[in-house]
């Protein structure tokens, strides 16, 4: 049985979101300029880390269990183009002005997505130097 309150999620630190993870908890060496991390949440096994962009923007990276996080994940009905990074296939999905995108890719039994007002240049920058 699934309660509201297991649904709802949970706001951590840089350093809780490492212990609590049931995976080794992933943050990025390089970022846009003027990034700023606003919050880390858990959403049913997932940790998302959500930045702000001094235009206004922001992105997410969410990582986690495969078949443990949120199953309705979706991708945009748009067509993907499939990137080698780190060791296994990704796939991009590019708005057509080119300032939103959305990488997913798994690394075994983890999932792993940068999502939200980057470049495609961006969004690997930050993918390559998850560590």
């Amino acid at each position: 049985v699934v309660t509201f309150a297991d649904l709802e999620p949970q706001s951590l630190s840089l350093e809780e979101a490492g212990e609590t993870a049931q995976f080794d908890f992933l943050t990025p060496a390089d970022i846009p300029s003027g990034a700023t991390l606003v919050d880390i949440l858990e959403v049913q096994g997932t940790l998302v880390q959500r930045y702000t962009l001094p235009e206004g923007g922001s992105f997410t990276i969410a990582q986690g269990l495969a078949g443990e996080g949120p199953s309705d994940m979706r991708t945009p009905s748009s067509e993907s183009q499939s990137l080698d990074l780190r060791g296994t296939t990704g796939q991009l999905f590019e708005s057509q002005s080119g300032d939103q995108v959305l990488l997913t890719w798994s690394e075994g039994e983890l999932f792993f997505s940068v999502a939200g007002d980057l470049t495609a240049e961006q969004a690997l920058a930050i993918t390559e130097s998850l560590e």
